[in-house]
């Protein structure tokens, strides 16, 4: 397969695109984390549970969002 070829083929979905993606998934995932901590530790303080809940929620959305959206736009 051509170098040209690759750069322009779209990312797999499911495991094949977990495996091929991972490094630069990995990253992704951490700045966007960054991103949405300051709001869920926003929405646990004005909901009056612990700053934690929200860490929480965090975390657990957006693993189960990557994992189960099957979109290419996601982080997989």
């Amino acid at each position: 397969m051509s170098a040209h070829h690759k750069k322009n083929q779209l990312p797999q979905d499911g495991i094949a695109g977990l495996k091929e993606n991972f490094s630069a998934d990995a990253v992704s995932g951490f700045i966007v984390f960054l991103l949405a901590l300051p709001l869920s530790l926003g929405i646990a303080k004005a909901s009056e549970f612990p700053p934690l809940m929200g860490l929480l929620t965090a975390i657990i959305g957006g693993m189960l969002v990557s994992l189960i959206a099957g979109s290419r736009l996601t982080i997989k």
